[in-house]
Parts: C-alpha cells; sequence; structure tokens
C-alpha cells in the first residue's frame, strides 16, 4: 500500500502562524503522549520534544557540509567535525573532542573553533540565529569541581551530511 508524505523542512514550520505550529506538536507528538513513546522507553537518548526540533541545531546538507568544511578551516574545527562524524549518533561527548583536537587540552581551548564554526554556519544558511550544535544539560564535573564533559548534538540530517562530506561509511 502506498501512503502519501508531507515534507516540512523547518523554514516551512517556521512561516506558519502559532495555532498552526501548535496544532502540529499536538499530532506529531501527542502520538508520544498516547503510547508510541512505551515503545520508545528503551532507547538510551531522551526523545526530542517538539521545541528542540523547532529550535534546535541546524539542518545542513551534504553540499552546505562541504563548504562548511572547505578550505580554509582550522585543524581543530576540522578535528571536532571529523570526531562529530565518526560517532554512530550526533550526539558526542565533549572529552571525545578535545582527546583529538589538535593543542586542546580544556573546552576553552575550542572556543575559536566552536565561534567559527557557528560564524559560517550562519553564512551559508543565511540564518544569524543558525545554531551548529545543541548542548545538552549541564557541564559535568568531578568531585573535586573540576569540568569532565559536556554532551552535545547535532542534527541528525547535519550528522549524516557531515558523514557523507567526509566520506565516512556506515
Amino acid at each position: 500500500m502506498n501512503k502519501a508524505t508531507l515534507t516540512l523542512t523547518i523554514a516551512d514550520i517556521e512561516a506558519l502562524s502559532t495555532a498552526a505550529r501548535e496544532e502540529l506538536q499536538q499530532l506529531f507528538f501527542g502520538a508520544l503522549e498516547q503510547g508510541v513513546s512505551n515503545a520508545l522507553a528503551g532507547r538510551p537518548e531522551p526523545v526530542e520534544t517538539a521545541s528542540e526540533i523547532l529550535e534546535g541545531p541546524a539542518d545542513l546538507t551534504v553540499a552546505m557540509c562541504r563548504r562548511l568544511i572547505a578550505h580554509p578551516i582550522h585543524d581543530k574545527s576540522l578535528a571536532i567535525l571529523r570526531t562529530i562524524a565518526q560517532n554512530e549518533t550526533p550526539r558526542f561527548r565533549m572529552a571525545d573532542i578535545l582527546a583529538t583536537a589538535p593543542d586542546a587540552k580544556e573546552p576553552n581551548d575550542l572556543r575559536g573553533a566552536w565561534a567559527g564554526l557557528s560564524r559560517r554556519t550562519r553564512t551559508i544558511l543565511g540564518n544569524d540565529e543558525a545554531e551548529f550544535v545543541w548542548w545538552e544539560g549541564e557541564l559535568i564535573y568531578d568531585d573535586a569541581h573540576k569540568y569532565v564533559d559536556r554532551v552535545g548534538r547535532v542534527s541528525v540530517i547535519t550528522h549524516q551530511s557531515l558523514r557523507a562530506a567526509l566520506g565516512i561509511r556506515s
């Protein structure tokens, strides 16, 4: 049986009225509240809420990711992108990035690289508010209150596109 599908981009959703967005949220996420979430209960990663999807990290196509990784790009920025792409999921740990980025011992060593990736993402999309990465939860500290880690994520589409642009096979 063939079923018709409807695809809406984030831009399409953002162009809708508030009432229309609320109806979409009820349509798609109401099903989760009515039992579909039980099937997802065993998943280690939390299910995204409607607001996270509408306000989450930017969706970049393969062509956009090729522009993102185009020269000139700093070694630290490329290490960040490669580490994110090598993960099996769009979620990543800052500790993994610190382990692979050259001359990076702590998160502050990557401030310029993150800023550059954000700037490039916004330029590629023509959107001054676009976010390349979405940081989840709080910073993680050890018992001595020393920074240990942080979890971030890119969109599923961006993750798949980065993998393709960098030639990483599934």
